[in-house]
């Protein structure tokens, strides 16, 4: 066990092979990382640069009906707070308005932006739009009635 109670000057490489716990680190240079790197808090950076995919991950996101809704109308929602799809089937007796809401698991500290795309027919015909959002969810909207019985599916990302 090595303790140092004022700074250290290292002229050489310096190896660790087992844990290292450090309250503030200052690199001045570029940090190569051979494995993963996980982070328990905030990354706050001004550019980021991704050779690979993005791949989202957390809890999935409570989606609602309106209460208009009869109740043969089903929807799904497979994915999480940031992206995901999206099928809704509409039942017999159709409605206009809001055709649902995604609540996140995970509150945003501000109003989110939500980007919807249709992933069917159905569901580029509809004219839906974002008609509502607040840091806790979003509500889409149709801007032509739905038809009766029919599946709209869509495909989402939402980044603050």
């Amino acid at each position: 066990s090595l303790s140092l109670t004022h700074s250290a000057t290292i002229g050489q490489d310096l190896n660790v092979m087992g844990r290292t716990t450090l309250k503030q680190l200052t690199v001045t240079g570029s940090v190569a990382i051979q494995q993963d790197l996980t982070v328990t808090g905030n990354i706050r950076t001004t550019d980021i640069t991704i050779a690979g995919h993005i791949i989202t991950a957390g809890e999935r996101p409570v989606i609602e009906l309106p209460q208009e809704a009869d109740e043969l109308a089903t929807i799904t929602l497979e994915g999480n707070d940031s992206a995901g799809a999206i099928t809704f089937t509409t039942g017999d007796e159709i409605w206009e308005g809001n055709m649902f809401t995604v609540r996140f698991t995970k509150q945003y500290g501000n109003v989110p932006r939500v980007i919807l795309n249709a992933s069917n027919e159905h569901a580029a015909l509809s004219g839906q739009y974002k008609s509502a959002a607040d840091a806790e969810s979003f509500t889409i909207t149709f801007a032509n009635k739905p038809t009766a019985n029919t599946t709209y599916s869509f495909d989402y990302f939402v980044v603050e």
